[in-house]
């Protein structure tokens, strides 16, 4: 029997095998990177910690709390239009009654309900409704010729009788002579009519101290002579006593020189 030498190996083969070490060898330090990344100091968690108590003590002027369900409603990026809705709203109600109303603050709450949301006002309830994102609201009115199925609800911001129906009875609705709203105008409609209600809550003396500023760039003279007079809270008290009355104070010129 002749001895046969063994073969060697081939260059290839000596790669493959070398690379498996070298690879070890050069993640532990990435590993080790990577944990000291992550690691928080006392300082930062502390800083960390501070902030979300900050945020949740901190008190908007006008907020709207949603269930989970309801976060693609407000999310662009899931199709939700609820964002766009509400500045169209700010517009509308600055042209209607004269002054900018805050912004409102969108934020998720685990404590309501899947489905529910709460308009708040200084952190306090005022208005509240469920919403089925997925479908449809049908709103009965005389014009309706014949009942459809749905689950029986009611409209939050004027109590009318309502379904709740899927998409693909919308159309059927519509032909029975229901009026058919999507979940985003709901709420919309419904903080629409709660901001009408406590308009005179929602301004400011700042908001009339940036209405007599827009005011002088133009009419110096008018606000001038009205501060020689009224003090901006004065003023405050005058412009909530109007919007208590469902009166716009659009007219500031006329306002002013009637304190005046």
């Amino acid at each position: 029997m002749k001895y046969m030498p063994k073969p060697k190996p081939k260059k290839e083969d000596k790669d493959k095998k070398s690379s498996p070490k070298k690879d070890k060898k050069d993640t532990k330090p990435q590993k080790e990177a990577k944990k000291e990344v992550k690691k928080e100091t006392p300082e930062e968690a502390a800083a960390k910690e501070e902030k979300i108590i900050d945020d949740v003590l901190k008190i908007e002027i006008l907020e709207l709390a949603i269930g989970y369900q309801l976060i693609k409603l407000a999310d662009p990026n899931q199709g939700g239009d609820l964002l766009d809705r509400i500045k169209t709203m700010r517009r509308k109600m600055a042209a209607d009654f004269g002054f900018l109303m805050p912004q409102v603050r969108i934020r998720d709450n685990l404590t309501l309900n899947a489905n529910q949301y709460q308009i708040l006002l200084k952190g306090i309830p005022i208005g509240e409704g469920e919403i089925y994102p997925d479908k449809f609201m049908a709103m009965s009115n005389p014009m309706v010729t014949e009942e459809i199925e749905g689950i029986p609800t009611k409209e939050p911001a004027f109590g009318i009788d309502a379904l709740w129906i899927d998409p693909d009875k919308k159309e059927e609705a519509l032909m029975a002579g229901y009026t058919v709203i999507d979940p985003s105008t709901i709420i919309v409609t419904h903080m629409s009519e709660l901001v009408k209600k406590y308009a005179e809550e929602l301004l400011t003396r700042q908001d009339v101290q940036a209405l007599l500023d827009r005011v002088k760039k133009d009419y110096p003279a008018i606000v001038e002579d009205c501060l020689k007079v009224a003090s901006i809270g004065l003023i405050q008290r005058v412009l909530k006593a109007l919007l208590h009355e469902k009166i716009p104070i659009k007219d500031m010129i006329t306002i002013l020189e009637t304190i005046t």
